[in-house]
Parts: structure tokens; C-alpha cells; sequence
């Protein structure tokens, strides 16, 4: 990076780091794996789905967040798996 700025060096490694907890969530609490598709439709709707499943995983986490503090969305997702 050619910045110089530290304020903006500081939010681009922010923005860094909630990429890759994005990435964590789909690999870990989500258990997207990599399927290797033919297809251009296929991937492009193997891609939504995960992108639909991380928008779902990072909404539990807020409502579960605002309501129990010390609640995870993979321990919400535990607990219903249990029933």
C-alpha cells in the first residue's frame, strides 16, 4: 500500500480483519467446503447460497448479541440442532 495516512492504514487492516472473521465463519460455524462445480450457474448459486448463509449467521449474531450478550451464533445454532 502506497497510503500514508495511519487513520486510513489503520481502517483498511480493519476492513482486513472482518474479511477474513467472514471468512472463519463460512469455513467454521458454517461449514461451507469447497465443491467444484462445472457450471457457470452452478457456481454463481453454490456462491449466493454462502452469501445468504453468512447474511443469516452475522443477523443471528446481532439479534442473539442485542438480546444474550454472552451467546454465540454457533452456540444458538448448537442448541437448536440439539431439538
Amino acid at each position: 500500500m502506497t497510503e500514508t495516512d495511519p487513520a486510513k492504514l489503520w481502517s483498511h487492516y480493519l476492513q482486513l480483519v472482518r474479511i477474513e472473521e467472514a471468512f472463519r465463519n463460512l469455513k467454521g460455524d458454517l461449514a461451507i467446503r469447497p465443491i467444484f462445480h462445472q457450471l457457470e450457474a452452478r457456481i454463481e448459486a453454490h456462491i449466493f447460497i454462502a452469501f445468504l448463509a453468512y447474511c443469516l449467521h452475522v443477523t443471528l449474531g446481532r439479534r442473539v448479541g442485542a438480546l444474550a450478550p454472552g451467546l454465540t451464533p454457533r452456540s444458538v445454532l448448537e442448541k437448536f440442532a440439539a431439538v
